[in-house]
């Protein structure tokens, strides 16, 4: 009975150690699984912050982006007020080029008037003059 009673000691012995070694090794798994539970939470921290970073960055881009569309666009408009009012200069430039032509022929033919009324005048001054004497 004693042999017995040792037996069942050691049976009990050997699956204590056991059952130690067993929980020794859960406990170092819960620990393994804790550490990297704790390093994703980090990592979805800092990728959480990099969002929000990058969210910020998007949202200054996006203002930036808006102000440069806007002043595009009024730089279009003005662009576009300005070749109407070139093209509405340049007409009237040409018109009163035509008009200057128009004035400078006009002046000519003035100048050739009054010429041909000098010239005239001479000659009959002349005439006259050759007749008096």
């Amino acid at each position: 009975m004693i042999y017995f009673l040792g037996a069942l000691c050691l049976v009990f012995l050997v699956l204590f150690l056991y059952a130690g070694k067993r929980i020794k090794e859960l406990a170092d798994v819960a620990a393994a699984a804790e550490r990297a539970e704790h390093e994703k939470a980090l990592e979805l921290k800092t990728l959480e912050t990099k969002l929000q970073t990058t969210a910020e960055a998007y949202q200054e881009l996006r203002q930036r982006y808006d102000a440069l569309q806007q002043k595009a666009d009024e730089a279009s408009v003005s662009l576009a007020t300005v070749k109407t009012e070139r093209a509405s200069l340049a007409s009237e430039l040409e018109k009163l080029r035509a008009e200057k032509g128009k004035l400078a022929e006009e002046l000519r033919d003035s100048f050739r008037a009054v010429a041909n009324d000098i010239m005239r005048e001479r000659t009959e001054d002349l005439d006259k003059r050759t007749k008096e004497t």
